[in-house]
């Protein structure tokens, strides 16, 4: 998730951007509050890192800076990773429980229809998911929010150090990712 974040950028578009593709990636094989609780920790870190360091208490309420500005970044970075949990489940037939209930209903209710496989689903799924991902984070951040008008701060800073605290990619976590 990290990778994805610090590849896109740290702007608050491309933040934003960042955790929504990580956590539909992550969705789309785990579930969804489980790839919610993995990204909210590091978004957490991310909105205190520019509250902190980044935004002088003197700041008006109108200005990029601003507790209000911030608040709006928060809001649509914490709806962008929920919406984009969801998103990223419609992609395939694991990423979440009614994908599977739908292929069993299909199967018992129309007997004489070959099954869904799961490619099938995935050519179906992902293309939609992407779509969906997309019109999400351009609703979230340059329409509803507007975090493309906020200069909050790089966030490139957090990143890294975050990066760093987690070290290398074990042996164990390269077999568990392939799993």
């Amino acid at each position: 998730a990290l990778a994805i974040i610090a590849t896109i950028g740290t702007a608050p578009m491309h933040l934003l951007l960042g955790f929504m593709v990580a956590n539909a990636a992550l969705s789309m094989w785990i579930s969804n509050t489980a790839s919610v609780l993995v990204a909210l920790p590091i978004a957490m870190s991310v909105i205190e890192e520019a509250r902190v360091s980044h935004a002088p208490p003197s700041t008006p309420a109108a200005a990029p800076g601003s507790e209000a500005a911030l608040a709006r970044f928060a809001t649509a970075l914490m709806l962008g990773i929920a919406y984009a949990a969801d998103i990223g489940g419609m992609a395939t037939l694991v990423g979440t429980p009614p994908n599977l209930v739908y292929a069993e209903l299909q199967a018992q209710l129309l007997p004489d229809t070959p099954p869904v496989s799961f490619g099938q689903w995935m050519m179906f799924g992902l293309p939609l998911s992407i779509v969906f991902l997309v019109v999400g984070w351009r609703l979230l951040g340059a329409r509803l929010f507007r975090v493309h008008e906020l200069e909050l701060f790089t966030g490139a800073d957090l990143l890294a150090r975050t990066r760093a605290e987690l070290g290398p990619v074990t042996r164990d976590e390269r077999l568990a990712a392939g799993i």
